[in-house]
């Protein structure tokens, strides 16, 4: 019986969207179970080994070939051996709608082969050292590799949980290459590392303990860009003026995120788009612009540009607002491709 249940999970059959059986790229709820298949095959790809299901028993390619791609490579984690990623090619000619290469990134595993180290990387994200991470650095290395060969408007990235905070980062740090067009990225339920006020129902008191935070951020900021200001005169540089804009470098990259109001862990980015918009009806953008590079608890004592690793410049943020009775349920991967998911959506820019 322990079996049965993480048995039917990989069964695409049983678990997956089947129930798209014409795929359209122009539409937005299949481009989502799409990409979200992908990642969950990624998953089981890493389960498949686990289990030595081989040829036919293996219960991971469903999850791509359903959708006409293949396994193009495995990415393995050397240290924790084991698969963490996967880079799937579409089998037939693409269009612009239809992305030639799809890297996908797993979430954590919880299982004895995989749980201790992912775990271990889990803690890595919430201290904001993600970047320091070996997982990290093959991901950006593949990704690079992939896009050099490929090129960006035909590699598509995607992550789920642990794998979307890889995804963002990486995708970060390629839509800072100003020689590089902006890769398209699926994030789904991305960890957003600072207090989330969705749980609170009494709107107003949760706009205003937004705003004291911006305030208090804000002040920080202030006070560490002078501090920055004053060491570049004495180098001689102008270094500053990228450190006073965050946004400078990645205002064009627009990934979508998909999240869950009643999920703590990733609900935080729909009250850091809401403050951000609120902040700039206000006429108070620049200050928020400021505040939201600043973490108040890793910050405070330091001048260094420790970068929050979910700072974004823009996104289309997908909120799914039916809620559980529990995390589990609200963090899971099966809900966006759920066939009665609604969505509520809407793009945020940086101008």
């Amino acid at each position: 019986m322990e079996e049965s249940k993480p048995k039917r999970k990989s069964v695409f059959g049983a678990y997956g969207p089947s129930h798209i059986t014409d795929i359209d790229w122009r539409n937005q709820n299949h481009q989502r179970c799409v990409m979200a298949s992908l990642v969950q095959g990624t998953k089981i790809l890493e389960r498949d080994r686990q289990k030595g299901r081989l040829g036919p028993r293996a219960l991971a390619p469903p999850w791509y070939e359903f959708f006409h791609f293949e396994l193009f490579k495995e990415i393995f984690d050397r240290d924790a051996r084991c698969i963490f990623g996967a880079v799937y090619q579409y089998k037939y000619p693409t269009s612009n709608l239809i992305p030639k290469y799809v890297i996908a990134f797993r979430g954590t595993l919880p299982k004895r082969e995989t749980a201790m180290r992912d775990w271990l990387i889990d803690i890595e994200v919430i201290l904001n050292n993600l970047h320091k991470q070996k997982r990290f650095q093959q991901a950006v290395e593949i990704i690079k590799e992939m896009v050099a060969s490929a090129g960006a408007a035909n590699v598509w990235l995607a992550g789920y949980s642990l794998g979307a905070a890889i995804t963002l980062l990486a995708a970060k740090e390629m839509a800072k290459m100003s020689d590089q067009p902006h890769l398209e990225t699926y994030l789904f339920n991305p960890p957003f590392i600072s207090l989330s006020l969705e749980w609170m129902e009494n709107q107003e008191l949760k706009r205003g303990i937004n705003v004291t935070r911006t305030f208090l951020r804000g002040a920080i900021a202030v006070a560490k860009s002078a501090v920055v200001g004053l060491m570049a005169d004495d180098d001689g540089g102008g270094s500053s003026r990228q450190f006073d804009n965050p946004f400078a470098a990645i205002s064009g990259w627009v990934p979508h995120l998909f999240v869950n109001r009643g999920d703590i862990i990733c609900s935080g980015y729909i009250g850091y788009f809401e403050n951000r918009e609120e902040m700039k009806k206000k006429g108070m953008g620049r200050l928020e612009m400021l505040a939201s590079r600043e973490s108040i608890i890793r910050n405070f004592f330091s001048n260094q540009k420790i970068e929050p690793a979910h700072l974004l410049a823009s996104a289309v943020l997908h909120v799914n607002s039916r809620q559980s009775t529990n995390l589990k349920s609200d963090h899971s991967h099966r809900q966006w491709w759920d066939p009665l998911l609604t969505i509520e959506s809407k793009v945020y820019r940086h101008e």
